[in-house]
């Protein structure tokens, strides 16, 4: 018995899984393959195409020139970027120059500003330490009245006329910080309501062309009519810090002071102090260029409580009156900067600012 093997099947060849693709076999491909592959080949071989047709027609035109005009052409740029080059230094060099002197200027308004505060703190002092060694000299009973007020009038200068520049407030307390004697100067209530702003000195509207540093640095501004209150005997104002560090330490004190409404009518200088928030526009200048108010950035919510524009930002000094090793008052000066321009024109004058204007902080 014979036995033959069977005949081997066909076999369909095996189509691998990449060339299946939603049922359609390798051979039947997409019309829309090909001639997406074409287009972009096609485009990119027009691009390349185009550029050499332009690098051809640039070396055929720069061929086509004579030998001055290459020459020119070199010349030119040989000289045109250098130049161009040095413009650039130049505009740099410039540039940083005068933000140097912007630096250096507003350094020395703000030192100027600093030197100004310093000598009016010392000059505060001063007289303090003039009241209080009388006081203390004289042996005045600080309880008193009658003492108290004898001591202010007979340290106040003898030679004070009414257009003088004077302090806002010399003032005697007992030991506990109440108001026993003293005298209390405001700019006349009728400057303010006629103009808010009083004018510009003439000084800076016209500067004279023959001063000489030194006389910027001497000038004084023309001082306002002033008006003559009494204080207000027994007003506390033993509630302010610069006032119980001198009863405490018995040191003297001097800072800038930002007083409440409150207090300020203890010395009765609220009226003058009261510039209102609709008062935040500069004195007029003769030139000036004013951002928008609007657009100011609002004050940090940490920031200080205006009262409606009616605190007052005071130059204040206060020396401890003392008596047998004991505290028994103390002298105090002041100098109230709301409508107030002497420092910021004597400043100005000093520093040859175009604006001087004097923030709390």
């Amino acid at each position: 018995m014979t036995q033959t093997s069977p005949k081997p099947e066909k076999q369909e060849p095996q189509q691998s899984s990449s060339e299946l693709h939603n049922g359609h076999s390798p051979t039947a491909k997409t019309e829309q393959e090909q001639p997406i592959s074409y287009i972009r080949l096609q485009g990119r071989g027009q691009g390349q195409q185009q550029s050499r047709q332009r690098q051809s027609r640039l070396r055929q035109l720069w061929s086509n020139r004579n030998y001055r005009t290459k020459l020119t052409a070199i010349v030119a740029a040989s000289v045109g970027i250098p130049i161009v080059v040095i413009t650039g230094a130049n505009y740099y060099i410039a540039r940083s120059n005068l933000l140097d002197q912007l630096d250096q200027k507003l350094k020395a308004e703000i030192g100027g500003l600093e030197s100004m505060i310093q000598e009016e703190q010392e000059r505060l002092e001063e007289k303090a330490l003039i009241t209080a060694e009388y006081a203390r000299k004289t042996d005045a009973n600080l309880n008193d009245p009658q003492n108290a007020q004898n001591v202010v009038q007979n340290t106040l200068p003898s030679n004070a006329k009414d257009r003088d520049w004077h302090d806002s407030f010399h003032l005697v307390t007992n030991s506990g910080g109440k108001i026993t004697g003293g005298q209390i100067f405001s700019i006349d209530p009728a400057t303010w309501e006629n103009q808010p702003y009083p004018p510009l000195p003439d000084v800076f509207q016209n500067p004279p062309q023959d001063w000489e540093p030194q006389d910027w640095q001497d000038w004084e501004p023309e001082p306002p009519n002033w008006e003559q209150r009494s204080p207000i005997i027994d007003a506390n104002l033993g509630n302010l810090g610069i006032v119980q560090k001198a009863i405490e330490t018995g040191n003297t004190q001097s800072a800038v002071e930002l007083l409440a409404p409150k207090d300020l009518e203890k010395l009765r200088l609220a009226d003058q102090a009261a510039i209102g928030e609709e008062s935040n526009q500069p004195r007029p200048q003769p030139k000036q260029e004013l951002e928008d108010p609007e657009k100011r950035p609002l004050p940090p919510e940490e920031a200080p409580e205006i009262h409606n524009g009616r605190m007052g930002m005071v130059l204040m000094a206060v020396h401890p009156i003392e008596k047998d090793g004991k505290i028994v008052g103390t002298a105090i000066q002041g100098e109230l900067i709301n409508r107030n321009y002497r420092i910021v024109d004597r400043i100005r004058a000093r520093t040859r600012a175009d604006t001087v204007t004097i923030f709390a902080q």
